[in-house]
């Protein structure tokens, strides 16, 4: 179904994440004396102190790297012991009131001459210790639009944003994308997220939606997968069957060991109610059944943290 298929989320985000070390070695590499990059974490923007990794260039290419400790973070996003001690063995220095790096950080060195295991460093803590599943959910304090490329939302492409049930006829795919990153930009806010893919992703609970406009601007496609990693294809079958007999609108399918809910927006014309509609149904089927599917197909959900509390 239009390119959905052969999706594969953990790919898409091994290859953000690859994507976004090699732009963050070029910026860090570059980075003048004196010089400081911030990134924080989109994924606990809720929170009032969320995790971060800073880069600060000393002298003579010296760069010092800091994860944020646990008296600079909220409660609930503190390290635990145990990834204390994995990221001490891994090289990274406990937070130290004296000697030449005083700061309530981890930290570690490198130089801009070898930057690429500093990165790799800090990469690891963002991915493994921080819990951030894609580098779309960091916020740099500067150079966003190097480090993690996003569309600008600003004006949405210069597109005049019809009312919800005008029916806009698309001229093309490109005008589409626009119509649709409109209407999601008046939902979400003006931070929207697009995987490697250029899909829009939504997290809703222990799901992630897709937002996929068409190459031949014909439709929307509002997808999740529900269940990973599922063992039995066989009574697979048979819930997705039964699905697909119960639910209207959405479409269940399988695909290898997953299993895929859909629902495809007419876009020809494009009516921004439909696309509402679409997506409210998909975030609370999403969200509202993958547990119970997971537990029954003997799979996965594809977060089992729980999203962060408003503060």
């Amino acid at each position: 179904m239009a390119g959905i298929d052969d999706f594969d989320l953990d790919a898409s985000m091994e290859r953000g994440w690859s994507e976004f070390a090699h732009r963050l070695a070029d910026v860090v590499a570059s980075m003048d004396d004196g010089g400081e990059l911030t990134i924080g974490t989109v994924v606990t923007e809720q929170d009032a102190r969320p995790p971060f990794i800073r880069f600060s260039c000393r002298k003579d290419g010296l760069l010092l790297a800091e994860a944020s400790g646990n008296s600079e973070v909220d409660e609930a996003r503190r390290l635990t012991a145990a990834q204390l001690a994995e990221l001490s063995a891994s090289g990274w220095q406990s937070p130290t009131e004296n000697g030449d790096h005083p700061t309530p950080n981890l930290w570690r060195e490198g130089t801009q001459h070898e930057v690429e295991p500093l990165v790799a460093a800090a990469v690891s803590v963002l991915r493994d210790h921080f819990g951030v599943p894609h580098p779309v959910f960091l916020a740099p304090d500067q150079l966003a639009e190097v480090l993690t490329p996003a569309p600008a939302v600003e004006g949405v492409g210069g597109v005049v944003m019809p009312d919800d049930a005008t029916a806009t006829m698309p001229r093309d795919a490109d005008h589409l994308d626009s119509l649709v990153e409109g209407v999601l930009t008046d939902i979400l806010g003006p931070v929207l997220i697009r995987d490697t893919d250029r899909d829009f992703a939504i997290r809703f609970g222990s799901a992630m939606v897709f937002v996929r406009v068409v190459e031949d601007a014909a439709e929307v496609l509002v997808y999740a997968v529900l269940v990973h990693e599922i063992e039995g294809r066989g009574r697979a079958t048979e819930v997705v069957n039964d699905l697909n007999s119960d639910t209207r609108f959405v479409r269940f399918f399988l695909v290898r060991d997953r299993l895929f809910a859909s629902i495809s927006v007419p876009a020809q014309p494009f009516v921004a109610m439909h696309l509402r509609k679409a997506l409210a149904t998909m975030s609370l089927l999403a969200d509202g059944i993958d547990d119970t599917l997971a537990e029954k197909l003997r799979g996965r959900t594809t977060f089992t943290d729980p999203p962060p509390e408003s503060a």
